[in-house]
């Protein structure tokens, strides 16, 4: 486990957690800034980033060429040693043995491991923890020396500048201080997910059978004539564990939404779903406002001491569901994983419908073999970028419990779907 914790009290930003453990207190020491001053830096690299997408949005595509991989990460290399060089006082001197600590925990060379799967059995823990405004977005910044990279633009080499990146040699989990209240182990139970979409999106067959040939029971695709045409209902369905709307009242502990997002400027205040279906179609649009009403009443319930159980894991396919890279405290992911949903998984950017299938589909066979949401997303981030030749997956964010499972399928009559979670490696 390596922690990035900003300790307001005392204005600095250290590193914790058992890979810096035997280190001094000087060395775990990354620098000493206000909160003003972390927000500032945050703000400059989400507009460098924002400016790299910009140059690079005529060329987004589903499989890309390793020059252009290569040139990409590059840019994003540099934005974001620019932004720990800038909070740590123009100066890096943790970087590099932080960087040799990771190597000797992962093995020589693990990024050229072929199979994403067992890659994402080398990853290790890595959270980014404080009040909201300072959390990290680690998913996208390196934590490698680029300088012992010889980069030639083939697919070695991206995959050796992938591997310098957080969120591609480690499980990212986004805790507030705060958060501890709400986030609890999981306890495994059947597997019922309930599929949101909209009919207005691209590729909605081949997502419709990523889910189909999942473990456990599909409930949906909703909202339909009868069934979560109210959007506060599509609210309730991600922060609750309840019994699902429709005709199969079996309660869901996966929820996984494939529509289009909007969000501006800053997510929490301005989130809309919207959700195209029927013949005529009709349509659900989804808020912040209905997620803060669920809010609202939970607290109701929690003070009353009548819940206890976490809602479900919720999976956005839906174009900057999560906000912006470097906007985590404005994110309803953040609102979501901190008051009911058990973990939070969605793009906080533009990504092609179908890559989000795709990425989707790596997810659900993850989970499927027992793994852990964590385990899951950045094996999805491997495969994409092994077989597509693809980053997106960087542009994915996770909140909540990155250790958390799915339990057993829902077990019909004829007793199919018998399966038991495989011990986590």
């Amino acid at each position: 486990m390596l922690i990035f914790e900003y300790i307001q009290d005392q204005q600095a930003l250290v590193l914790t957690g058992e890979a810096v453990a035997a280190w001094d207190e000087a060395d775990r020491m990354i620098g000493r800034l206000s909160m003003a001053e972390l927000m500032e830096h945050k703000r400059a690299f989400r507009n460098d980033v924002r400016n790299l997408e910009q140059r690079h949005s005529k060329c987004l595509s589903y499989k890309h060429h390793p020059g252009y991989v290569a040139a990409m990460l590059t840019e994003l290399f540099m934005a974001g040693r620019k932004f720990w060089r800038t909070v740590s006082g123009g100066q890096l001197p943790w970087l590099l043995p932080l960087g040799e600590a990771l190597t000797h925990h992962m093995g020589a060379q693990w990024w050229m491991i072929e199979d994403a799967r067992a890659i994402s059995s080398h990853v290790y823990h890595i959270e980014s923890k404080g009040p909201p405004q300072a959390l990290l977005p680690l998913d996208s910044l390196p934590l490698g020396e680029m300088e012992k990279a010889v980069v030639s633009s083939d697919e070695a080499d991206v995959r050796l500048l992938a591997a310098l990146f957080g969120g591609f040699n480690s499980i990212v989990r986004y805790t507030p201080l705060q958060a501890g209240e709400f986030l609890h182990p999981h306890v495994p139970g059947k597997m019922v997910t309930l599929f949101l979409r909209s009919t207005a999106v691209d590729a909605l067959d081949e997502m419709r059978a990523v889910l189909g040939k999942g473990k456990g029971v599909l409930l949906g695709p909703f909202p339909s004539r009868g069934a979560y045409e109210d959007p506060a209902d599509i609210a309730r369905s991600l922060l609750l564990s309840e019994p699902a709307r429709g005709p199969n009242p079996l309660v869901p502990d996966l929820v996984q939404i494939y529509a289009h997002a909007a969000e501006n400027p800053g997510l929490a205040a301005s989130l809309t779903i919207t959700f195209a279906f029927g013949r005529n179609k009709p349509v659900t649009v989804m808020r912040s406002s209905h997620v803060e009403n669920v809010l609202m009443e939970l607290e109701r319930l929690r003070r009353g001491a009548r819940i206890t159980e976490l809602g479900p894991l919720v999976i956005f396919n839906a174009c900057e569901a999560l906000g912006t890279i470097g906007n985590e405290p404005t994110s309803t992911g953040l609102d979501l994983s901190l008051n009911g949903s058990r973990a939070v998984v969605g793009p906080r950017e533009e990504v092609l419908a179908q890559f989000a299938v795709r990425f989707s589909e790596t997810i659900h066979t993850a989970l499927d073999e027992g793994h852990s949401i964590g385990e899951a997303v950045v094996r999805a981030r491997w495969t994409t970028l092994g077989d597509l030749l693809n980053p997106s997956g960087l542009l994915y964010a996770t909140f909540g419990d990155v250790e958390t499972t799915r339990g057993v399928p829902f077990e019909d009559p004829g007793g199919e779907k018998t399966w038991k979670p495989v011990p986590l490696s």
